[in-house]
């Protein structure tokens, strides 16, 4: 019970402070949000979102902690998406980079250490959901009932969410009982987010582990292409989907 009690008192303190030099709003000429809560972005986009770590906030399991060593730390990724087509080239903690490109709902993976390539299909892969879980993060909570108010934050006028923390045991909620650790620690997880009350984009989000922060930039002006190593990989995924040649007919 007093380690409950810890963490939770710590995570209080871990919102308090992330909140930095936010200030709050009584503008009454600015409208209460209404759903949807966050705009999606744009067939043609770009942004950056850059992680800042908080050190003393206890860390979110992931799949890859019981199966090896610790994964590297995303530190940053740049996002530009045209159409359908999405590339992600991460900045890990130890200055290397990688890249990720999201062609639909499938996703080639390139592997941060060794730099092998992998395709990602949620239709047969059931750890898709883990690769996924950074782009915008966990805004199904967000609602009227955590709706806090309107504060300035970093040069934003922001509606400021506020998740309400799970403590103790679960309290009959079905999102209580998620299918794995990482999506259980998710669920019981501070959270706190920023949404841009013009734009209705994310400016900041908090999940007790980190802060992530968010800046737009113009369209891309040229359609994405995938590099030689990743349309190799994509071909062979294609290849072994339809191993008799058999002719598909055109998608419309």
């Amino acid at each position: 019970m007093r380690d409950k009690l810890l963490l939770i008192v710590s995570s209080l303190l871990l919102l308090s402070l992330s909140r930095g030099g936010a200030q709050e709003s009584s503008d009454p000429g600015t409208p209460p949000p209404s759903p949807p809560f966050i705009n999606p972005q744009p067939d043609y986009s770009t942004w950056t979102m850059t992680v800042t770590p908080l050190k003393s906030s206890p860390p979110i399991p992931s799949p890859a902690a019981a199966t090896g060593p610790a994964p590297l730390e995303l530190k940053q990724r740049q996002v530009t998406q045209t159409g359908k087509i999405q590339q992600e080239i991460n900045r890990w903690s130890d200055g290397s980079t990688s890249q990720n490109w999201i062609m639909g709902n499938k996703r080639l993976v390139e592997e941060p250490l060794k730099h092998f390539i992998v395709v990602i299909d949620p239709d047969r892969d059931e750890t898709a959901g883990f690769y996924t879980r950074e782009d915008f993060l966990d805004i199904k909570w967000l609602s009227l009932d955590t709706f806090v108010h309107i504060e300035s934050y970093q040069n934003h006028l922001c509606y400021y969410f506020q998740k309400n923390i799970a403590n103790g045991s679960p309290g009959g909620r079905p999102e209580d009982y998620a299918d794995n650790d990482y999506q259980r620690a998710a669920n019981r997880a501070p959270g706190q987010a920023w949404i841009d009350v013009k734009t209705k984009q994310m400016v900041a989000y908090n999940n007790g582990s980190n802060i992530y922060t968010f800046d737009y930039g113009p369209p891309p002006t040229a359609e994405l292409v995938l590099p030689p190593a990743f349309a190799k990989v994509w071909q062979r995924f294609h290849d072994d989907l339809n191993p008799l040649k058999i002719p598909q007919a055109p998608t419309t």
